[in-house]
């Protein structure tokens, strides 16, 4: 699973060399055009960077003239501001993406039960966020977790599994981690122990938030379609909660409309279950 989410920035064959000279040089033209990797998603970043240099007026990186193609108007992209989210092993991949891609104008930066260790978020997020008073985009970074009580009971195989989230099994099972700081990030006893070793200009633009506690009535209360918050690691992916929205981060945003859910708009939903 850490491999497939991993060959999404680089893929294998971009090391291989003992292969036929004619596909070796089919590898060496895509590597020309994409220099940071010929994965998916580094693909579709270097084009979103192309589109924002071009709208503009940046020089190109360099000077494959295929490179500097936006696939879309770019005047899309002029004042644009963009939001990277990423849910468990997503987070791996945005831990890759965010040091490759630098002048992409991201300004909200959300992890939602980060699988990623405390130690490559550190790395990837930290020169991000520190030093900001002279750099063009200011970024905000969310990390939002479960209630570790929450992490530590999710139930799985109808409980014929050893309890806990995905992030437990992970940290106690998977990985077998060395130090705290090769722990995920996405539990609030690894971050509690840990986000002391982000600088304190680094933290001033951090968000740690952790959902409330739900016990054995989370069932019946998902079945009702009455929370607005996750119990369980995959339930950051139910639309109804709005995960896009930054009223879900914990962000002091106000303002957007919505449907009405019921007898009642989702925003006004929200703001009741979040606040």
């Amino acid at each position: 699973m850490v491999r497939r989410t991993r060959t999404g920035v680089h893929r294998p064959r971009e090391f291989e060399i003992n292969i036929e000279p004619s596909i070796r040089e089919q590898i060496k033209a895509d590597i020309k055009r994409f220099p940071r990797g010929t994965g998916g998603f580094a693909k579709f970043f270097h084009m979103i960077e192309m589109c924002y240099r071009q709208a503009n007026g940046s020089k190109p990186i360099h000077a494959d003239p295929k490179s500097t193609d936006c696939f879309v108007n770019p005047k899309i992209f002029s004042n644009v501001e963009l939001t990277v989210i990423g849910h468990s092993m997503g987070t791996i991949v945005i831990n890759e993406l965010l040091p490759l891609f630098r002048e992409l104008p991201v300004k909200d930066i959300v992890y939602m039960a980060s699988a990623a260790s405390v130690r490559d978020s550190k790395r990837s997020l930290a020169p991000l966020l520190s030093h900001q008073d002279n750099s063009k985009h200011s970024q905000k970074f969310y990390n939002l977790m479960l209630h570790p009580m929450n992490d530590a009971q999710e139930l799985a195989v109808k409980g014929m599994a050893p309890s806990g989230s995905l992030l437990a099994w992970i940290d106690e099972m998977y990985e077998n981690p060395r130090t705290m700081l090769d722990r995920t990030f996405g539990k609030w006893r690894n971050v509690r122990a840990t986000k002391h070793i982000f600088r304190p200009e680094s933290q001033k633009n951090m968000i740690f938030r952790v959902y409330n506690w739900r016990g054995p009535s989370a069932a019946y209360l998902r079945k009702k379609n009455n929370h607005c918050y996750p119990v369980t690691h995959g339930g950051f992916n139910d639309d109804r909660m709005a995960f896009w929205r930054p009223q879900f981060w914990g962000a002091d945003r106000v303002g957007w409309r919505s449907p009405i859910v019921g007898n009642e708009t989702l925003e006004t939903k929200i703001k009741r279950c979040l606040n």
